[in-house]
């Protein structure tokens, strides 16, 4: 079982990241202070620390360029959580060879994706693909009439998805869509806007659209949900 450090020195958030581990099927360790956290890790090597704030003198950027520039943890990947949010706290902590940094409120969704991808390398492309599945795009504008655009999707959420296309439609467009999620046979029908539009790459995100559903039921929402939480939390289907 693969097992992950977390040193975090307020309680409840050092708490619930350890649900949050044990839900992913891993073991949490949870540490409260920097002394103690690195005595266990030198003691029993882990598959991936948390850096977490509230460490006293050595903030989360200190301790992960402590554990990163000791040779035995060099492959470790080093995840670091705090409120800070400057671009400035970013930069220092991807510098000190952090893995991925990220901010409270904590995404689950970003945790999740950060976390196996660390502990998983070669197990990032195949939950990527599960993300990417055809879609039918019709822009619904009044005062053209346009084919349906057979597409795919580089990213789904509960409120929308993210169209790779490096022809995109214009921001506050209305689109129709008709697709089918792996984990479902039903073909679905939902209308949004483009609330995106990206016609260069950008920070690994290719050229499209991102669409924001319009008019989501209540089958809906849960369906999407399931689909999401399936990808997250096993990324099989």
């Amino acid at each position: 079982m693969k097992r992950v450090l977390v040193i975090e020195g307020d309680g409840y958030n050092r708490r619930y990241m350890g649900q949050v581990i044990e839900r992913l099927g891993y073991l949490s360790l949870l540490r409260g202070d920097v002394e103690s956290g690195l005595r266990l890790l030198r003691l029993d090597m882990q598959d991936a620390v948390i850096c977490g704030d509230h460490l006293g003198e050595k903030d989360s950027i200190q301790l992960c360029r402590t554990i990163k520039d000791d040779p035995k943890f060099r492959k470790l990947p080093v995840h670091i959580v705090s409120s800070q949010t400057d671009e400035f706290f970013r930069s220092a902590a991807i510098a000190a060879g952090a893995y991925s940094v990220m901010m409270w409120p904590l995404s689950i969704r970003s945790f999740f994706k950060n976390l196996e991808g660390s502990l998983f390398k070669n197990r990032r492309q195949h939950l990527r693909s599960i993300m990417n599945f055809p879609v039918l795009v019709t822009p619904e504008y009044h005062t053209v009439r346009q084919a349906p655009q057979r597409l795919e999707t580089h990213d789904f959420g509960v409120g929308g998805m993210y169209i790779k296309t490096p022809d995109p439609f214009p921001n506050g467009g209305p689109v129709n869509m008709r697709f089918s999620l792996p984990s479902s046979g039903s073909k679905l029908i939902m209308n949004g806007v483009v609330a995106r539009a990206n016609i260069q790459r950008e920070n690994n995100i290719p050229p499209g659209m991102g669409i924001m559903f319009q008019g989501i039921n209540d089958d809906h929402r849960s369906l999407f949900s399931v689909f999401v939480e399936r990808y997250l939390a096993r990324g099989t289907f």
